[in-house]
């Protein structure tokens, strides 16, 4: 989700990731309870909205750190104390959106108020999916992962090394297409990197 709010600032030229990055990211990620809560939002309007009140910058490349700004910060701060109120002991994309829902005075959270999602109602929300037997059976692999077992860093640091050499080795320079995905998915690759350090 992160790496879909960095693609999203990036396009748009942003030199800080904002509360609006943070939602379209969201909204990008295909995988997570939070999918469930928007079911009930017009997320073509949603986009739309951010849209209407975004100026397009140059873009920025991919090789560029966007940090987060002040108030998307915030949400990720909200979102840890949403998961520790629940708790969860992950960081999932529900929490991340009951922490955008939570930070008022921001686009981010009047847009989705005006869908009428409120943090309540998604609090309620999530914790009926939560409580739903089937949901819990089809989400079981990832809240195993999630919740159990912990990653040996060291084999996936190795891991995602291999990957980025055999990009190197694969990609053509003279692809400009392939060149493009290749900077992203190493970019996401040195995202990981650094939270598991």
């Amino acid at each position: 989700m992160l790496f879909f709010a960095r693609y999203e600032a990036g396009q748009r030229g942003d030199r800080a990731l904002a509360p609006e990055h943070l939602l379209l990211g969201l909204i990008r990620e295909r995988k997570g309870i939070h999918k469930d809560i928007l079911r009930s939002v017009d997320l073509e309007e949603v986009v739309r909205q951010i849209e209407a009140g975004h100026a397009h910058h140059e873009h920025v490349p991919a090789s560029v750190e966007i940090p987060f700004a002040p108030e998307a910060r915030e949400i990720l701060e909200l979102a840890k104390v949403e998961a520790d109120d629940l708790k969860h002991n992950y960081i999932g994309t529900e929490h991340l959106l009951l922490g955008l829902l939570g930070k008022d005075g921001t686009r981010a959270a009047a847009i989705l108020h005006g869908q009428g999602l409120t943090l309540e109602d998604a609090r309620k929300q999530l914790a009926d999916i939560m409580a739903t037997p089937a949901t819990l059976q089809s989400d079981a692999d990832v809240l195993a992962e999630r919740q159990g077992r912990a990653p040996n860093v060291l084999a996936v640091l190795e891991q995602l090394t291999a990957i980025e050499e055999l990009l190197r080795r694969v990609v053509r320079p003279n692809d400009p297409e392939a060149t493009a995905l290749q900077e992203s998915i190493i970019e996401r690759i040195d995202a990981i990197r650094r939270l598991l350090r």
